[in-house]
């Protein structure tokens, strides 16, 4: 009798190899375009723009090398069942490997302890389940009709070969990522004063929409110095709140306030400019003006969450912002780059900005950044205006934020002392239907967000600050 060796299971020895009809061959073609661009749109729907993004651009290479020279693409088709093999194998070894290493190594010593022999294998008087007991013929039969997983070994892959289609992947996968928008990110400069701030004279490009930031480091265009005698400047500082790097420089609701202020004006130029940062805090804010001054502005509005007082003067070490002394040159090194500050996160924790040991030194910190900020820039001539957002649950009307209420009634309290007035936003989007276009992220607006706060500091200013209501028209907003 003929054992069975792995020689003999290999799918060529079972299966002979037809031209396959062309009906077949378009079936297949079909499939290959159909799967992938399902992939991509179920990606798409789920929010996975860049993983969607790869799966388009890995599929249109892999078509366009197959059409152009059919031979590389046979050899690309070998290289992935290669790759497949290995990953495979790989996570069979990390979900099989505790089962067979700790769950049948327990169960062997429990029968062994127990004396329990349930396959006979320590009686070597009588027939075990493990020896043959089938005839070859029989066995060649049920081997015939498996289902043959195993790549075609036929033909090998050169190293060259297997160099080009990485590089080929790694193009595609460059190609696709910067479709998105990675390999010209958006960067911060340190400063030993004001810890960061956008690095200044920068136009980042993002798939619909552009980030433009001017020589002070705003997300405004460049405007005169000194001021015209027919302006009217208003200076807005914050946080990513204001910055709004997820619109375009005309979405931001800063650019829309100062739009809505010019179309009701008296004769006024209303100019607001946008000195908003991701992950500032006061202290930021307030080591920026005194640095660079109040730029002659009229008003001064300080704006951002509550929270924002909790964080300290920190620069970019524990931040996932590229910085401008070492910019990544490839979209692959932006990504990698995002990955390991991720990774950096999960692994040592998100800094305690708002909870731990230092809440209430922080808070103190904070709040005398913000009275501080006030008394520089009323020095320089401007009136200050803060207003303050709670959470995105308050805004909507949906539930109230008892927390940000008492931490803003702390602050308020301490800014009523120097004269400074202050405010928190109500549920001033309750009455709109499509809430959940609002945020994008529960704490950051979307381009609807932006608009309708626009709308809402346009009502607020004209109410409260004399010195706009009197450039503006009487009709309402």
């Amino acid at each position: 009798m003929h054992s069975l060796g792995p020689e003999k299971l290999l799918s060529g020895a079972w299966h002979a190899r037809t031209t396959p009809s062309r009906r077949i061959l378009f079936s297949r073609t079909w499939l290959e375009i159909l799967i992938p661009a399902v992939a991509a749109g179920i990606l798409f729907a789920l929010g996975a723009e860049i993983m969607a993004w790869v799966v388009i651009g890995i599929t249109t290479t892999f078509f366009g090398i197959r059409l152009i020279r059919p031979d590389w693409g046979r050899k690309m088709e070998h290289g992935i069942g290669i790759f497949a093999e290995k990953v495979a194998a790989l996570i069979s070894w990390i979900l099989l490997a505790p089962f067979f290493f700790v769950g049948l190594t327990l169960a062997k010593i429990g029968q062994r302890l127990s004396h329990r022999d349930p396959l006979l294998l320590r009686q070597t008087d009588l027939p075990s389940f493990w020896l043959p007991c089938d005839s070859e013929d029989r066995r060649r039969s049920f081997v015939r009709a498996m289902f043959c997983t195993e790549r075609n070994r036929g033909g090998g892959l050169s190293l060259a070969s297997l160099a080009f289609f990485l590089l080929i992947l790694l193009a595609t996968a460059e190609v696709g990522l910067r479709i998105y928008g990675f390999g010209d990110p958006l960067l911060y400069q340190q400063d030993p004063d004001i810890g960061f701030y956008f690095r200044p004279n920068q136009d980042v490009r993002y798939p619909g929409r552009t980030i433009q930031i001017n020589r002070y480091g705003m997300r405004s265009p460049d405007f005169p110095e000194p001021k015209p005698a027919d302006e009217y400047r208003i200076l807005m500082l914050g946080d990513s709140t204001l910055a709004g790097t997820r619109v375009g420089n005309h979405e931001i609701y800063s650019s829309l306030f100062e739009a809505q202020l010019n179309r009701n004006s008296t004769g006024k130029k209303f100019r607001v400019l946008n000195a908003g940062v991701n992950a500032w805090g006061p202290l930021h804010m307030l080591a920026y003006v005194q640095k660079f001054g109040s730029f002659d502005s009229d008003l001064a509005m300080i704006l951002g969450p509550v929270q924002d007082v909790f964080r300290p003067k920190y620069g970019l070490g524990r931040l996932s912002f590229s910085p401008s002394s070492g910019p990544p040159r490839l979209a692959l090194e932006q990504l990698l780059f995002e990955l390991v500050w991720r990774y950096r996160e999960a692994t040592l924790g998100r800094p305690d900005w708002n909870y731990g040991p230092n809440t209430d030194k922080q808070t103190l910190e904070g709040t005398e950044g913000y009275v501080q900020m006030g008394k520089v820039l009323q020095q320089a001539g401007a009136e200050v205006y803060y207003e303050f957002l709670p959470g995105s649950s308050a805004t909507l009307g949906r539930e109230q934020d008892p927390g940000s209420q008492e931490l803003f009634g702390r602050m308020a309290a301490r800014l009523r002392q120097d004269g400074f007035s202050a405010y928190l936003t109500g549920p001033i989007f309750a009455q709109e239907k499509h809430k959940n276009q609002i945020y994008y992220d529960g704490s950051h607006f979307g381009r609807l967000g932006h608009r309708l706060y626009a709308e809402h500091l346009y009502r607020q200013l004209r109410e409260r600050v004399p010195a706009v209501r009197e450039n503006l028209k009487d009709s309402s907003p």
